[in-house]
């Protein structure tokens, strides 16, 4: 029994400690969100043990995008789209979906299939955990997208004007320019 409680300890532990070293790998990735989410779909498997499953992020008109699938086809929209909206996990018979959230808002969803009611319990205290963590590296990819796809349209207006542009900073240091 003692032994029986360490040995559980000692795996929790080490679970922890795993997925310490995963978030600490999230927070590092340059915000490339494929590789977040390659990283946060293996945290999610080894978690909840779950075949199938989804990672649902907020996407740029304010709906959800699948960042990461495993199992086949993407998960129970519906369900995470309800857990997206609401800031609260929901489940059915089949699927647990979890939000991810930051600073009052949601970002995005962790969606798996599992069954049992005592193996949903489970998986639901940890993917919070887990998800609770995750908003801040997200926050930063989904930031850095918005700054990327600006930057984009900026190049493309400025390629494309057949007027002149100059782009100064707040010094009236030129910054950029078209050619026209």
């Amino acid at each position: 029994s003692v032994g029986r409680r360490i040995s559980i300890e000692a795996f929790q532990r080490e679970r922890a400690e795993s997925l310490l070293t995963s978030l600490m790998t999230i927070s590092q990735q340059r915000l490339s969100l494929t590789r977040i989410g390659t990283l946060i779909k293996s945290d999610v498997q080894q978690i909840s043990g779950a075949e199938r499953g989804t990672v649902w992020m907020l996407g740029p008109h304010g709906g959800l995008d699948s960042l990461s699938t495993w199992g086949g086809t993407e998960l129970d929209r519906k369900l995470s789209m309800e857990a997206f909206r609401s800031g609260e996990s929901k489940q059915t018979d089949e699927a647990l979906a979890v939000p991810i959230p930051w600073q009052g808002r949601t970002l995005g969803v962790i969606t798996v299939a599992v069954k049992g009611i005592q193996r949903v319990r489970a998986v639901h205290r940890e993917l919070e955990s887990v998800a609770d963590q995750l908003g801040a590296s997200l926050d930063n990819a989904l930031l850095y997208r918005q700054t990327q796809e600006q930057n984009q349209l900026l190049n493309r207006i400025l390629l494309e004007s057949p007027t002149g542009i100059i782009v100064l900073d707040a010094s009236l240091n030129v910054l950029r320019w078209n050619e026209a």
